[in-house]
């Protein structure tokens, strides 16, 4: 036996992006765009003079520096460390509608080892960060807050939660089985004039506080109902697709072809009754 081979999520498409969004690299996005690598930005042209104050030699190292932090988590956390949160002395409101600042912010870039006084304008540009990143950073600032990276945080909407998918179960469960040796073993098929249509709108008539509108093949519930098939009518010989289940409405159902059964198209409507079975 073969050793099993150890996972090696580094090497994956997503966290290949992720390290050179981190380290400012270029790279192609999953849309097959190009992003090109980060660099200092355009002189802040203000009466500070910032970009005097701080040489190319300098600012080249405070990017470097940054952009080689190891994790997001890490750069926010040197950002939110090179600004200071100031309290507004007097306040000058143009009309009562105005809405008024709860601070103002200093900015610092690190020259070497020494903390140097920046505009905000100059201070986005040496380390290659948007606004609205610099943005977020104060207002955890202001707040008292460290910054977290959330990104991939938020719960998974596609999924079927579980007690939907336990009533899917027992439905599957609640039919009779028929039992045949095929292939030299015992095989167990739903009778042939059951289709997944008409399981499905038992389970909605059943369960219609669900919320369950599609029904396709593309999920299976448990092990025994993967191995449960649809009987053909016309020969008795078991369907290539082996499993049935019902979905929720969140989860895209695949292609009209995949649903199809011989008995979907019979003329003559069904009436079938469900019952638990041993």
């Amino acid at each position: 036996m073969t050793p099993k081979r150890k996972a090696q999520p580094e090497g994956h498409k997503h966290s290949v992006l992720k390290h050179a969004r981190l380290r400012g690299l270029a790279y192609v996005n999953k849309r097959g765009r190009v992003v090109e690598g980060k660099e200092t930005g355009s002189d802040c042209r203000c009466r500070k003079k910032c970009f005097e104050i701080i040489n190319e030699e300098a600012r080249m190292s405070i990017l470097s520096k940054f952009l080689q932090l190891p994790s997001k988590d890490a750069q926010d956390l040197h950002l939110q460390r090179l600004i200071e949160k100031n309290e507004i002395k007097t306040r000058r409101p143009r009309n009562e509608n105005s809405k008024q600042r709860a601070a103002s912010f200093t900015y610092f870039v690190m020259d070497g080892n020494n903390r140097k006084k920046v505009c905000r304008s100059a201070f986005m540009s040496m380390h290659a960060v948007t606004q609205k990143r610099v943005f977020r950073i104060t207002m955890l600032l202001l707040h008292g807050e460290i910054p977290r990276d959330k990104r991939g945080t938020n719960p998974n909407t596609r999924k079927i939660p579980e007690d939907v998918t336990k009533l899917i179960s027992d439905h599957i469960q609640s039919f009779p089985l028929k039992r045949t040796h095929y292939g030299g073993k015992e095989v167990h098929y739903l009778d042939a004039r059951l289709t997944i249509k008409e399981m499905h709108n038992m389970f909605v008539t059943k369960y219609p506080e669900c919320g369950v509108k599609v029904l396709t093949d593309i999920f299976t519930i448990h092990d025994e109902a993967s191995a449960r098939n649809l009987s053909s009518c016309n020969s008795g010989s078991p369907q290539q697709d082996p499993r049935l289940s019902v979905i929720h409405p969140a989860v895209r159902p695949w292609p009209e072809s995949s649903q199809v059964c011989s008995t979907f198209s019979r003329p003559t409507p069904v009436v079938l009754t469900c019952h638990s079975h041993g």
